[in-house]
């Protein structure tokens, strides 16, 4: 019996499809860096493969993902690991520090005490926080899993902002991967519009007024997604929707009941 035809992996997948987090932030991803090869081949051999050929191409294409989504989250947290320490801890840790100004004190007064009182948390006084920054900050890593805890499932907004972060991490992470399938693709498209020959190698740039619809439509596709993955799946634009995930996050502590409790 293969993988595929085992009930749990088929379990899995399915779970993949329906759950917003999987489907978003881990198999888009997937498809996205498989994406400009499919265009490829299946332009490049379109007068070649018949309807089911072509079928199972890109069925194969979009099953890949599902295959691969366990790797997509390896190295989107590794990417995570490496950042956080770049940045000096998670978002939400970082906001929640008294020496951090990126809150506005009132606010983050607030928050401290809604961590006390809705989620029975310490939460340690400036003085304590410089005198053991580390432990402070296991405070409020404490003090974020139980927020998250009580959030699930209830914050359509959060889950939201979860998954851009969730999605631009991963993405970042799999950047080399989607700049060298991009880059191919468009060499590929090169090579179906005419513009490139490989023997003797030469290039002529002319054709590409009048590229046809298969060079044409592979390097639109390729050269677009190329362009994302080298400005807009960046290390900051990764930052960015980390630090509006956590202030989301952090934004339910206004929402929550308090802790039954003590």
């Amino acid at each position: 019996m293969t993988e595929m035809s085992n009930p749990i992996a088929l379990g899995q997948l399915l779970a993949q499809v329906s759950d917003p987090y999987d489907r978003n932030a881990r198999l888009a991803p997937g498809l996205i860096v498989l994406m400009p090869l499919t265009v490829s081949f299946i332009a490049a051999f379109r007068d070649e493969l018949d309807a089911m050929q072509v079928v199972a191409a890109v069925v194969v294409t979009f099953c890949a993902p599902f295959l691969l989504s366990s790797v997509v989250r390896f190295q989107g947290k590794k990417l995570e690991n490496k950042l956080v320490k770049k940045w000096g801890g998670m978002p939400s840790t970082i906001l929640l520090r008294h020496r951090d100004e990126r809150l506005n004190p009132v606010t983050k007064a607030r928050y401290h005490n809604a961590i006390n009182e809705k989620l029975k948390a310490e939460v340690p006084s400036a003085a304590k926080e410089r005198g053991n920054p580390s432990r402070a900050d296991h405070a409020y890593e404490d003090a974020v899993a139980k927020l998250r805890e009580r959030t699930r499932g209830t914050e359509s907004l959060v889950l939201k902002e979860n998954i851009s972060y969730g999605f631009f991490r991963n993405m970042s992470a799999l950047r080399p991967f989607g700049v060298v399938t991009s880059a191919a693709g468009v060499a590929v498209g090169l090579l179906l519009t005419g513009a490139l020959t490989l023997n003797p190698l030469a290039f002529n740039w002319a054709t590409l007024l009048h590229p046809g619809f298969e060079g044409g439509a592979t390097l639109l596709v390729s050269s677009f997604l190329l362009y994302l993955w080298v400005t807009n799946f960046t290390h900051g634009r990764v930052e960015t929707a980390a630090y509006a995930y956590a202030e989301r996050l952090l934004t339910a502590l206004d929402r929550i009941p308090s802790s039954s409790s003590p």
